[in-house]
This record gives structure tokens, sequence and C-alpha cells, in this order.
């Protein structure tokens, strides 16, 4: 489904600063989703900018973003893959990549969506020589690259797509493992395992790519909650691996 662009809502505030005049702008761009017609996907909002202007400079200021991800299929979806290019009027642009596996949880069920917000405070400082330069209008475009349902039919397909597979067998021999290890020796060296595991950058680990939220969080119940339920939670999510080790 694509989404059309509509002129972007832009608010002036004047500000003086000492012995400076600025003027600030902020920034609001509606989302277009670019992906093709056929997407399981949709995915709508906005990105925000805050522009502070200089005589002699401008500085853009990364202000959130603040979307949706909608499961517009029929099917429970599991995984999905989108990306996201923006730019603003001046200065350089940005590229991400949006990934989110959910074989270890709950699936984003038809008709529901998942809220996305995030800052990630990048500032720019766009120079006296840019200044003057031609600009383009501001723009947001998502497209959706890759989607896995809970049946295991897929659309479309991406290099993180393709090792999915893997990195879901790495990380279930890596949690059967947190669990031995505190059947063993109990809270302390599982506390110890965990935080190696959430810290590590080895990308053949499983926990060094999008599973390191996983022990991150783990952690988090161990500190805030104790073993128990630590323990419970590993369990947990090796029963949803379990229940769907047909479309590993």
């Amino acid at each position: 489904m694509k989404i059309s662009m509509i002129p972007a809502a832009i608010s002036f505030v004047c500000l003086t600063a000492v012995g400076l005049s600025a003027q600030t702008r902020n920034i609001s761009i509606p989302i277009t989703d670019s992906s093709p017609a056929e997407s399981p996907l949709r995915i709508v909002g906005n990105v925000s900018f805050e522009e502070e202007a200089f005589a002699e400079k401008m500085i853009i200021r990364d202000a959130g973003l603040d979307a949706a991800v909608i499961n517009a299929s029929s099917k429970a979806i599991i995984a999905y893959e989108f990306t996201m290019d923006v730019s603003p009027e001046r200065g350089d642009g940005s590229h991400e990549q949006y990934k989110d596996d959910r074989f270890f949880g709950s699936e984003l069920q038809p008709g529901s969506q998942y809220l996305l917000q995030e800052n990630h405070g990048r500032t720019q400082v766009v120079p006296p020589s840019k200044l003057t330069s031609v600009f383009q209008p501001a723009r947001a475009q998502a497209r959706v690259v890759f989607v896995e349902f809970v049946d295991g039919s897929r659309f479309g397909t991406s290099k993180w797509a393709a090792g999915l597979s893997t990195e879901r067998t790495r990380a279930i021999s890596r949690l059967n493992a947190l669990v031995k290890t505190y059947e063993n020796g109990g809270n302390a060296p599982l506390a110890e395992a965990l935080i190696n595991s959430s810290r590590t950058r080895d990308p053949d680990e499983p926990f060094g790519t999008a599973a390191s939220v996983l022990a991150y969080r783990i952690k988090g119940i161990l500190d805030s909650s104790g073993s128990t339920a630590a323990v419970a939670e590993m369990h947990r999510v090796l029963d949803n691996a379990s229940q769907r080790k047909s479309i590993m």
C-alpha cells in the first residue's frame, strides 16, 4: 500500500541568544510508504527535525521518529524488515534498516500494529557554502523488504532474512547453555554469562545481533525479580521456539 506525501507541517519560533539572533523551525514530515502494493505491512507516521538557522551556519537536529508498523494481511507475522530513507531540506540524509524477529516472542497479529518511537539524537551543522544552495523538499520514505508469516511463508527477501535460521538456532543453543549455567552454579555464574552475552559483538555469536536484546532483558529480570523469574523467562522463550521449530 502506498501513502502519498502531503506538505510538511512547519512551525516557526524566533529565539534570541546572547549576542546572536537565531530562527528555529520545527518540521514534521509524513512518512511515505513506497512498499510494493502487495506488501503485508504498512508503515505510517512522521519524522521530525529541528532546524536552528544562524547567519553563518544551520544546525539540524534529528527530533525523532513516531511511526506504526501495521499488519495489513490476514496472517500473523513472525519477522519483518523495512528501510527508512530520510532527507532534510538541507544537510545529509540517512538510511536506516529496521528488523524485528519475533520468533521467541509474540506474533504481530492481523490488523494489529507495533508502535515505533525513537530519537537517534543526530546533529549536523550545515556550513555557509551550502546554505545558499537550492534545497529540495524534506522527505521520509519507508519500504518493506521482507516479511515472514507464522506459517513459514515469506514475502520478499534480504541478507538478514537469509541468516535468520542460523541465528535462531545459535540463540536456542545459547539459551540452553544459560539455563545449564544456572542449574550448575546459581545466580552469580548466570549473571556473568548474561552480561557477556548481551555485550558480545562477535558476528558468529547469536547475541551479537538482535538476540543481544533478549539477553539484556533476561539480565534485567534477574536483577529486578530474581533468578526464578529469569529462568522462567528463558524456559518460556525456549517453549515458544520449540512450538515454532517447523519454521526455524
